[in-house]
């Protein structure tokens, strides 16, 4: 009995030691993240440089964004999913630039409305004790229609090709009439974009040539092909659809300018997160990321504090004790 009873002790010891080796081999931050060659990329050093050059930005946006949160949340100045939507919804209109890329898949959408989530809410921070008059509202939409103004905006079918002879495949089956865009997905060396959720790598495309390639698409007519070459592959679009470009009238555009008059005069975004960071009870367990805030922390000592309120609105507006840091400092 003695004896078994050591052997399954010595048993139950290798396996602890077994698993113990192993789990310092998983989480060991000097174990190899990989091999080039004779070198070796540990964990640690992949960390390291992931801290130093990205560090601060992530770190500052995870921050920036609990603080917001959290006061938009006490505060009851949170945007509702359809508000969040309803800017999504004009940002598309009026600067589609800026939301393609989100539109290009689920997970770059769920981003984008976060971080506009975020920003709202400091916008509806700023904003909460400030009105405008009729009057104001009027005035400022007269002396800056073009910020209501629409683009023209195209819808096209695009596809990507990989030499002048394909493109002029790609050209063909969009003349025809009635061809699906999933036949010519199917053809050899010919991508559709947004079937099957491909899309192009803009971040290669240099602006100017991007701005070309829309140019052209606008000066072509409705229905009409053409091909552009951009670097070593070949834009190939189809003009489906054509939206006029002008100023949106005043009626449909009011809470928008409404909105953008009462930003205007509240206090700056950057004031209220350094009021947020001031009273957030930001603490580092690690004394080395308190660098990545000294910034926001020097000018937070220097905003003046909100004037004085009835004690229900005050309550209203306090961050939550214990909040932590989160979106870049933000200009108007």
């Amino acid at each position: 009995m003695k004896k078994v009873s050591i052997a399954l002790l010595v048993i139950i010891a290798l396996s602890s030691i077994t698993a113990n080796v192993l789990l310092v081999q998983r989480y060991s931050s000097q174990r190899a993240l990989m091999h080039v060659g004779s070198k070796t990329i540990s964990v640690k050093e992949y960390r390291d440089q992931l801290d130093s050059e990205h560090g601060k930005a992530i770190l500052t946006k995870m921050a920036y964004t609990l603080l917001i949160r959290n006061a938009a949340g006490k505060a009851g100045a949170a945007p509702t999913e359809a508000e969040i939507t309803a800017r999504v919804e004009d940002m598309k209109r009026r600067t589609p630039n800026l939301v393609e890329t989100a539109y290009s898949a689920p997970e770059n959408m769920k981003r984008f409305r976060d971080d506009l989530a975020t920003n709202m809410s400091l916008e509806n921070l700023a904003i909460k004790d400030v009105t405008a008059t009729e009057p104001e509202v009027r005035d400022f939409y007269t002396k800056n229609k073009h910020m209501f103004a629409l683009p023209a905006q195209n819808r096209t079918s695009l596809v990507i090709a990989r030499s002048q002879i394909d493109a002029s495949t790609a050209a063909s089956l969009l003349r025809e009439k009635n061809m699906s865009l999933a036949v010519i997905a199917k053809q050899p060396r010919l991508s559709v974009v947004g079937h099957r959720g491909y899309q192009p790598d803009w971040d290669t495309v240099p602006p100017d040539m991007q701005d070309k390639l829309a140019k052209i698409i606008a000066r072509t007519p409705l229905h009409g092909v053409v091909t552009v070459p951009v670097g070593d592959v070949f834009f190939v679009a189809r003009v489906e659809e054509r939206g006029s470009a002008g100023i949106q009238p005043f009626e449909r555009v009011r809470p928008i300018a409404e909105r953008l008059v009462r930003i205007e005069k509240a206090p700056s975004r950057q004031i209220v997160l350094g009021r947020l960071y001031r009273n957030g009870n930001v603490s580092f367990e690690m004394s080395r990321y308190a660098t990545f805030f000294r910034d926001i922390q020097s000018f937070s000592e220097t905003v003046p504090p909100e004037a004085a309120k009835q004690p229900a609105q005050e309550a209203a507006s306090a961050t939550p004790r214990g909040a932590q840091s989160a979106v870049r400092l933000t200009s108007r």
